[in-house]
């Protein structure tokens, strides 16, 4: 059976599970993991011991020339590899954003988290679509196949820009120019080639709203530090969070959504969704979300303190089946008392004690340096600022947004055409919490992404149309 046809047989087997946004990469060199060793060489990984597993000289699939660590290259771990099948799910729910304000008090959970576990929704349609997918494989005389959702030794991001679901932004995200990069991404490795799409070209430009929104600046561009990234601290990091990042964490209390967020090109995609009915939906959009990954009650914008109060007991009835519960009852107790003394409201005070008396060090710890922050707050006013250290360029900052957000952008490109060099971001104006969602406070709540990331991709080959242009919205 021809590679072609083959291809078909996959991308039909996937519709017929609600996968109906797929792509193929050929398994081959990955440019973007040239970078794989030294970021981890680097520590960025964090406390990820996993991302850096290494394969041995006598481990199965080794060969001279090939990466030390088994993410370095697909055929590290399987040697018979020659295709992926690459799907992705959207899970951009309708419904407030990570940027917008929230009531005191009250939390911001990553919008992966509101639903059912991803993990369990979309390995499930995997496998019945490999099932489906079976007798055409065993017809090409080759059966092997591995199915995963953020749990192999593969970078999924890394093959979805191969597979042509978008490109790797400078926030480290997969991005769609129609679709944002509100999804998840589920592999099928296979032994049989099959006919691949091409990549996308990267259109994020010079804007660098991701960049500048972050809190705790994880950010350069198309890197991050896991260990700066605010996913990373409170979902990924099992002891205690450094105090000079904490300000920074603001109200989030499970993943980060805010450099997804500020992306133009996911408000592109919402406003654009928007425009179209699920009976006529533009060939180019993203399906529906799948119906298990609707948000569940109270997964928005909790109230801290009624988390605060959750026995183990009913923090597992509470998170049975959601990808939050990676947080476990005592990382969320941590992340609780470090939100409640950035976003106070009513009732913070005896939440916090009460978190002061837990039986774990590490959140009374917490605790009591979110009860001190609070002794700050004399006047309601404070608050901003204590949310939100002081900089000095702040103002200059505020109105360089401004006049790009009332028509410089044309200038600015025009400027770095002749050497010069423009930032982007949303203006103070135009958004009514762009003091925390658009600038690099240090101390602002804020959000950017589901999970961290695990290598640090190079800029991807822009072409003569792309490598100037603004982020067009």
């Amino acid at each position: 059976m021809s590679p072609a046809a083959l291809r078909r047989l996959a991308v039909a087997a996937l519709e017929a599970e609600g996968l109906a946004w797929a792509g193929i990469a050929r398994v081959e060199e990955f440019p973007h993991l040239a970078h794989f060793a030294p970021w981890i060489a680097q520590g960025r990984h964090g406390e990820m011991a996993y991302l850096a597993r290494e394969h041995g000289a006598a481990s199965e699939g080794h060969a001279a020339g090939r990466g030390q660590f088994l993410r370095e290259d697909i055929r590290n771990a399987f040697p018979w590899a020659r295709s992926v099948v690459c799907a992705a799910l959207s899970y951009d729910a309708p419904g407030p954003r990570s940027t917008d304000p929230r009531a005191p008090g009250r939390g911001w959970i990553a919008r992966y988290a509101w639903g059912d576990d991803y993990h369990e929704v979309l390995v499930a349609k995997l496998r019945a679509a490999a099932a489906r997918l079976a007798p055409a494989l065993r017809e090409a005389g080759s059966e092997g196949a591995r199915m995963y959702v953020d749990t192999g030794p593969l970078v999924e991001r890394v093959v979805g820009y191969h597979a042509g679901l978008g490109w790797i932004g400078k926030n480290t995200c997969l991005i769609h120019p129609r679709r944002g990069s509100f999804f998840f991404l589920g592999a099928i490795v296979l032994e049989a080639e099959l006919e691949a799409d091409a990549p996308l070209p990267d259109r994020c430009g010079s804007c660098r709203r991701c960049i500048d929104a972050c809190p705790t600046q994880a950010l350069t561009p198309y890197q991050m530090d896991a260990r700066r990234c605010i996913a990373y601290l409170n979902l990924e990091l099992r002891g205690p969070i450094p105090a000079e990042l904490r300000a920074g964490m603001g109200d989030n209390i499970i993943g980060c959504d805010i450099c997804q967020d500020v992306c133009p090109w996911n408000q592109k995609a919402e406003q654009a969704l928007a425009a179209v009915t699920p009976a006529a939906q533009a060939p180019d959009m993203a399906p529906e979300m799948a119906p298990e990954l609707a948000p569940r009650p109270g997964r928005m914008a909790p109230e801290l303190a009624a988390l605060a109060a959750l026995s183990e007991e009913e923090y597992r009835r509470e998170f049975r089946g959601s990808a939050a519960k990676r947080a476990k009852y005592r990382g969320l107790r941590r992340n609780l008392a470090v939100a409640l003394g950035n976003h106070p409201g009513t009732g913070a005070r005896a939440a916090l004690e009460q978190l002061a008396q837990d039986g774990d060090a590490m959140v009374r710890e917490h605790a009591q340096w979110a009860l001190e922050r609070l002794e700050h707050l004399q006047r309601p006013e404070q608050m901003e600022r204590l949310a939100r250290p002081e900089e000095p360029e702040l103002p200059e900052r505020l109105e360089g947004m401004d006049r790009l957000e009332q028509g410089e952008d044309a200038a600015g490109a025009a400027g770095r055409a002749a050497g010069q060099s423009s930032a982007a971001g949303p203006s103070a104006a135009a958004h009514p919490n762009a003091r925390r969602c658009a600038l690099v406070a240090p101390g602002s709540p804020r959000d950017p992404r589901l999970r961290p990331q695990s290598a640090p991709p190079p800029r991807p080959p822009q072409s003569p149309e792309t490598a100037q242009e603004e982020c067009a919205y």
